[in-house]
């Protein structure tokens, strides 16, 4: 208890100070609060599903019989959610959408969004692709001093227990943060859609290439067959017999790829237009009404709590001596 009222009578004592402090760091919040820009985040929520095609009649018996299946395939040639950030946050994504025209907040202007943030573009060199067989990618310094603000700016979260995606702009402007929002949107589900697109028509040019094949190979057999026939229409010789069973065995197989394959191409062809990816927008993108940093009241607080902080030690410091000569006569 002594201790208590010792260290509350030195903190009277050295009122000045505590205050002197506590109004020091008042005012560096209040010079934050005036100098640091506000910020607004614009916010949107949507969902992905993949979309599969049921009114087509007998469509599951004829994937079935062509040994395609088609009800499992869908979500699992998606893009992991998981990557969504990685590609929002990819050189390709952003090099795209910097080179985008945007309304200019300042003169209203449509300018591209390069030109927007960086008002003195020195560097003249700008990012590009120096090798398409191996998709190496130069970044210039401008652009790269940009996408690193655009990757703090620019987020999205998946929230896994309820399936949905929140993709979220923060900028100075609150016009130009649900601008970029909705054209990040776009970007990313073209993005996916195009994927899921590129990966349906590499799978149609694999089952097309089998199928020309197994077309070759029949049309040849046909041939055979058709020729063995007009040639020996009138012979009744076992061996000619035997001949004639083993191509038409040959015919058989032949043909049974042969249309398998047809069938197999055609479903192909209908997923590549109907098993696309489905983008459902929980809620839309709009225009921030509300700061989202600096908060007054956190600011404030955390610099009356610092200078309270502060002017203790001070005060502690300055009247160390005393602490210490005062310390054992409280512990006796």
């Amino acid at each position: 208890m002594g201790d208590i009222l010792f260290f509350v009578n030195l903190l009277k004592k050295e009122k000045k100070i505590l205050f002197l402090v506590l109004i020091l760091c008042l005012g560096f919040g209040i010079g934050y609060l005036l100098f640091v820009p506000n910020k607004y985040i614009a916010k949107t929520t949507f969902i992905t599903q993949s979309s599969k095609s049921t009114g087509a009649p007998g469509l599951g018996n004829l994937a079935a019989i062509a040994g395609v299946q088609l009800g499992a395939s869908g979500d699992a040639e998606l893009i992991s959610p998981n990557l969504y950030k990685e590609i929002i946050h990819s050189n390709k994504f952003l090099h795209r959408l910097i080179n985008i025209k945007f309304i200019d907040p300042v003169d209203g202007k449509k300018k591209k969004l390069k030109k927007i943030y960086i008002i003195n573009i020195k560097d003249t060199v700008d990012s590009a692709t120096v090798d398409d067989d191996i998709k190496i990618f130069k970044i210039s310094n401008t652009d790269y001093s940009l996408f690193k603000i655009l990757r703090r700016q620019i987020n999205i979260n998946y929230i896994e227990e309820e399936n949905k995606f929140l993709f979220s702009v923060e900028n100075e402007n609150p016009i130009l943060a649900a601008n970029l929002l909705a054209v990040s949107k776009s970007i990313l589900q073209e993005t996916i859609i195009q994927y899921k697109l590129d990966k349906a028509k590499q799978n149609l040019v694999y089952i097309k290439k089998n199928f020309e094949e197994k077309k070759k190979e029949f049309l040849s057999i046909q041939r055979n067959l058709a020729y063995f026939q007009d040639n020996n229409r009138g012979l009744i010789t076992k061996s000619s017999q035997a001949k004639l069973t083993k191509l038409k065995s040959e015919y058989d197989l032949a043909f049974t790829l042969y249309s398998e394959l047809a069938k197999k191409v055609q479903l192909q062809e209908l997923k590549i237009k109907e098993d696309m990816p489905v983008f459902i927008t929980i809620k839309e993108v709009s225009i921030p009404n509300e700061k989202s940093s600096p908060i007054y009241r956190n600011v404030l607080a955390i610099s009356l709590l610092l200078g309270l902080l502060l002017g203790i030690i001070v005060i502690m410091f300055n009247n160390l001596k005393i602490i210490m000569n005062e310390s054992p006569r409280l512990n006796k």
